[in-house]
């Protein structure tokens, strides 16, 4: 498929750079790793939504605060000493 796009001359500028210092082969090239960029992130955002929707479903909302942190650090610990110990 061929697409024919205008350009601000902003953007022509800017791929002009980008293949002047050769981190790309030709505009096409650029425009191909732009666009599955955009499909990479776009997936990504529906995968972290998909998780987040989960994580609200899953339970009753606990604040992590100091306290909280500071108590699983001292939970971890203690598991760790006494795996260490059965060792």
């Amino acid at each position: 498929m061929t697409v024919t796009i205008e350009l601000s001359p902003e953007m022509e500028r800017f791929i002009s750079e980008k293949l002047d210092r050769g981190e790309f082969r030709s505009a096409d090239e650029m425009m191909r790793a732009a666009l599955q960029r955009m499909v990479e992130e776009e997936a990504e955002a529906v995968e972290t939504e998909a998780l987040l929707r989960e994580a609200e479903e899953s339970g009753e909302y606990m604040e992590l605060n100091d306290a909280v942190w500071t108590s699983i650090e001292a939970d971890a610990f203690e598991e760790a000493a006494r795996r260490k110990a059965t060792i």
